[in-house]
């Protein structure tokens, strides 16, 4: 078995909000706090960002390279993200965790109003008030063991690219929340670093095979 493990920083470029399920007085949406009652962003929004984009841009050489995820129905099992990523019938071999913050971050209410999207107009009565954190750089790590070196590798560069297309990460993106670049990524396979070069050879490997 080899271990995989990823660092990553994250820089956003704008407020971040990511729902919570604390009730806050004034707030209608308050933002996810961690234990420790600072702003953090869930493992699940980093995996379902990362794998959304990452299904897009193999779908855009080949449109049976990846499925759609995340309803079941429409996710076939066996192509390479679903294999990484976990489906239903595979245990995802790629493991998140949640993204903390490096930096000193600033809890700010924000007061928008409902849009009606077929219509396209500003619904009546729809007033609401949002929380977000203005937080400078998040910290995560994403690891996984495999039996193949090779496959430890494809799965890092997956990782990389569907990073490097991804825009935004929380809720609200529309609105112009949580967009974001990465700022480092290191990956490791049994403490032996893998280059930039190389995730970006074996993605075109995949894309072209």
């Amino acid at each position: 078995m080899v271990n995989l493990q990823i660092k990553l920083l994250l820089e956003l470029r704008t407020p971040l909000h990511t729902s919570g399920d604390k009730p806050i007085l004034w707030v209608d949406r308050g933002t996810y706090l961690d234990a420790s009652k600072n702003p953090s962003i869930p493992a699940t929004s980093l995996k379902g960002v990362i794998r959304y984009s990452t299904e897009k841009f193999l779908r855009t050489y080949e449109e049976e390279k990846a499925c759609y995820a995340p309803k079941p129905g429409d996710m076939c099992n066996c192509c390479i993200v679903c294999i990484y990523f976990g489906s239903p019938r595979n245990k995802a071999r790629l493991k998140f965790h949640d993204l903390k913050p490096v930096s000193e971050y600033l809890l700010d209410t924000r007061v928008g109003t409902g849009v009606n999207r077929r219509r396209k107009v500003v619904e009546e009565d729809h007033l609401f008030t949002l929380e977000t954190a203005w937080v400078k750089e998040f910290r995560t790590e994403i690891d996984g063991l495999f039996d193949l070196e090779e496959d430890a590798k494809e799965a890092a560069s997956l990782v990389y690219g569907g990073l490097k297309l991804a825009f935004a990460i929380g809720g609200v993106k529309s609105r112009g929340l949580g967009w974001m670049k990465v700022k480092d990524f290191k990956a490791n396979i049994d403490y032996k670093e893998i280059s930039i070069e190389d995730l970006q050879l074996i993605l075109e490997d995949i894309v072209t095979r």
